[in-house]
C-alpha cells in the first residue's frame, strides 16, 4: 500500500512542476499548523508579528480542515486544506509555513518554504529516528527536507542531532529559538501573565490567585501509563510545599479531544497551549517537549512517567531522561515526594546546565528574527 501512494504522490509532483508558469505573490504568505488542525504554534505567532506591519504589508493566508472554526480569526484570509483554492495558494504563495514537515509540492524557484517544527530540545525521537518509520513516512520526511529551504531551531543539540540527522535536512537553519517560547520570557509578575490567568480563571471557573498546576502528558503510540496522575497527590504536596490550594488543569495532546484523567479540569480545547504554560505555576509532562518551552519561565516542572521503561523503547529518547535536569517520577507517590521536596536553587542549576549543554538560541526575539529574514528574502 506505501508503494502505491508514494507512486501517486511522485506522479503528482511531476504534474504540478509545470506550476512554475504561474505568478508569485511575493506578499503571500500561507501558514498551517499540525496539518490544518488549528490556529497555532510556531506559526500562530509569525503570523501574529508579520500581522503589525512592521515587516512590510503581506496577506496572511491561512489552510485548515475545518475552516468554518476559523472564520471569525481577524486578518487572514481562510482556506480550506487540501482544496483547490489551498492548492492554488500553495503554488503562488511567496512564503509557506509549516509546524510538521508536511511538504510535498514541489517548491517554485524564489519561494520560502519554512519549517518551525513544533518542539525543541534532545527528547523523545522523531521522524528517521523513531522506530518501524514506514516506507510512506520515510519519502515524505525525505521530500519535505527537499523542499524546505529554511528550517528554525531552538539549540544546537536540535540543529545537529534532530534537524540535520533525523529530518535529513541540509539546507539553511535559522538558530533563533521557536517563536512561540518568546511570551515565556515574560516575568512572573508581568501584567500579560496576570491578565492571561485572570482569562483562563473565568473561562474555566476557578481562583485566580489558586497555585495552577498544569499537566501535559505527550501523545502514545500503544503504551498506556501503568498507573494513572493523581490529581489529589499533587494538590496535597503543592499545600505541603508552597503552603497554598492547588488547581490542576489537564491539557491532552494536540492529537486528542480531552484528557483522560477525571478530577481535573480539562483544558485540552484551549487553543494556546504557551498561554496556559504562562499562566502555570508548575508544569506535569512526561516525554513532551513542552518542558523545553517551560523551562524558560524557571518555574517548577516534573516528570510523571509510569510507563518509562516501555517508552525508552518506542520511540526512544535522543539523550538519558535522567540527563535533562527535571525530576523523574515513575509513581504519584514519588512525584508527591518530589514536590514537597522541591529545591529551586538545586532545579535553577539543573536547568542553566541543561540549556547550555545543548546550546540554547532561545532569547525571547524568535517572532523578530523571523520576520526580518521573510522580509530581507523577498526583497531580494
Amino acid at each position: 500500500m506505501d508503494q502505491i501512494k508514494i507512486g501517486v504522490l511522485k506522479v503528482m509532483r511531476t504534474f504540478l512542476k509545470a506550476a512554475e508558469i504561474l505568478p508569485l505573490k511575493k506578499d503571500r504568505v500561507l501558514f498551517s499548523s499540525y496539518i490544518g488542525e488549528s490556529y497555532n504554534c510556531n506559526p500562530k505567532y509569525i503570523s501574529d508579528c508579520l500581522s503589525t506591519g512592521k515587516y512590510g504589508d503581506y496577506e496572511l493566508a491561512w489552510a485548515f480542515k475545518e475552516p468554518e472554526k476559523f472564520k471569525n480569526v481577524k486578518g487572514i484570509t481562510v482556506v480550506k486544506y487540501k482544496s483547490m483554492k489551498w492548492l492554488w495558494y500553495t503554488l503562488t504563495s511567496g512564503t509557506i509555513v509549516v509546524n510538521n514537515g508536511a511538504v510535498w509540492i514541489p517548491r517554485r524557484k524564489d519561494q520560502l518554504i519554512i519549517d518551525t517544527w513544533h518542539g525543541g530540545g534532545c527528547y523523545k525521537k522523531v521522524a528517521l529516528g523513531a522506530e518501524n518509520i514506514s516506507q510512506l513516512s520515510a519519502y515524505r520526511v525525505n521530500v519535505s527536507a527537499k523542499e524546505t529551504n529554511l528550517f528554525l531551531s531552538s539549540s544546537k543539540f536540535f540543529s545537529d542531532s534532530v534537524v540535520r540527522k533525523r529530518f535529513g535536512y541540509s539546507g539553511k537553519i535559522l538558530e533563533c529559538g521557536m517563536p512561540r517560547n518568546d511570551i515565556l520570557f515574560a516575568d512572573s509578575n508581568s501584567k500579560l501573565r496576570m491578565k492571561i490567568r485572570q482569562k483562563i480563571a473565568e473561562k474555566y471557573d476557578f481562583d485566580k490567585d489558586a497555585y495552577i498546576v498544569l499537566f501535559a502528558p505527550t501523545w502514545r503510540k500503544n503504551s498506556q501509563r501503568t498507573e494513572m496522575f493523581s490529581p489529589d497527590h499533587v494538590v496535597s504536596a503543592v499545600k505541603e510545599r508552597f503552603g497554598r490550594d492547588a488547581v490542576v488543569l489537564g491539557r491532552g495532546h494536540h492529537t486528542e479531544d480531552s484528557i483522560r484523567e477525571s478530577s481535573l479540569i480539562d483544558v485540552t480545547a484551549y487553543p494556546d497551549m504557551q498561554k496556559l504554560m504562562l499562566a502555570a505555576d508548575m508544569l506535569i509532562t512526561d516525554y513532551s517537549s513542552c518542558v523545553w518551552d517551560y523551562s524558560f519561565t524557571k518555574r517548577p516542572c516534573l516528570l510523571f512517567t509510569p510507563d518509562l521503561s516501555e517508552y525508552e523503547k518506542d520511540p526512544g529518547f535522543e539523550e538519558d531522561i535522567k540527563t535533562w535536569g527535571f525530576p523523574v517520577c515513575c509513581t504519584n507517590d514519588i512525584l508527591k515526594e518530589e514536590i514537597v521536596n522541591f529545591d529551586q536553587d538545586k532545579y535553577d542549576k539543573d536547568i542553566e546546565y541543561h540549556h547550555t549543554h545543548l546550546g540554547s538560541f532561545e532569547k525571547g526575539k524568535a517572532c523578530q528574527e523571523v520576520a526580518s529574514y521573510i522580509k530581507n528574502y523577498m526583497s531580494k
